[in-house]
């Protein structure tokens, strides 16, 4: 039997949220609901879960201000947020349950049956530091996760100069001269990334095009460190329409 407690401070939410547990048919007991932090922070220093639903945005303090109560994170922990895809990008990297609103019941039956699965193992208070504060940062809607051999780099999307495909990994060159290897291949920055502020313009180059300082017919752009870029010749005419007024 998993021992739970919903937190969020919408009724309709919870009720939503437990008739959907209910229709699942799991082994789930809902301890508790709460409708703020200093409700929930009883009911789980009291009723000690195994796993928590938590809202994130809250009125009087959010579900990380919550966490930030509790000394010992010894419960697995799903979180219900309407962020945006890039967060979404980050809890999936940090393997922490979460749910957007509106629920949907296979995101809900898979995301409670991998938390199951979790629930004897104790979350990294360090990965929830994190997670907060690359989700403070994307309101900015720039900031982005940089997936890493070590964990994750964040850095503002405005601040890249280039990208390039490396053996399927991708190398990030920063307008400051410093260089990243992302774990990840380049196709999974050209889906993150902004597309009125980044271009594909070869199969192994992705630019900012802010950065560009000069375009030479023969097929290729100088960036403003000096660096020239191929552009592909399947991709000339739509990149010099970017710039067609």
């Amino acid at each position: 039997m998993i021992r739970a407690i919903v937190i969020d401070d919408e009724q309709s939410a919870r009720e939503n949220l437990i008739f959907k547990l209910n229709k699942l048919d799991l082994d789930i007991q809902i301890l508790a609901e709460a409708e703020n932090i200093a409700e929930a922070e009883k009911w789980i220093k009291s009723l000690d879960p195994d796993l928590i639903f938590l809202d994130i945005s809250m009125p009087n303090g959010s579900g990380f201000d919550l966490l930030d109560r509790i000394p010992d994170i010894n419960f697995e922990i799903i979180f219900v947020t309407a962020y945006n895809k890039y967060a979404v990008k980050a809890f999936q990297y940090f393997a922490i349950g979460y749910l957007l609103k509106p629920l949907e019941m296979e995101v809900l039956r898979e995301t409670l049956n991998n938390s199951i699965q979790r629930i004897e193992k104790k979350h990294s208070k360090e990965n929830i530091l994190q997670l907060s504060q690359y989700l403070k940062a994307s309101t900015r809607n720039t900031m982005m996760a940089i997936p890493v051999e070590s964990g994750l780099e964040f850095v503002d999307s405005e601040d890249i100069l280039k990208l390039n495909a490396s053996e399927g990994y991708t190398l990030i060159f920063m307008k400051d001269g410093t260089k990243i290897m992302s774990s990840k291949p380049l196709n999974y920055y050209t889906n993150l990334l902004d597309p009125t502020a980044f271009f594909q313009v070869h199969r192994s180059y992705v630019i900012n095009l802010s950065c560009i300082k000069k375009y030479h017919k023969v097929g290729f752009v100088q960036l403003m460190d000096g660096s020239e870029i191929p552009v592909a010749k399947t991709k000339k005419t739509e990149f010099l329409n970017l710039f067609k007024k």
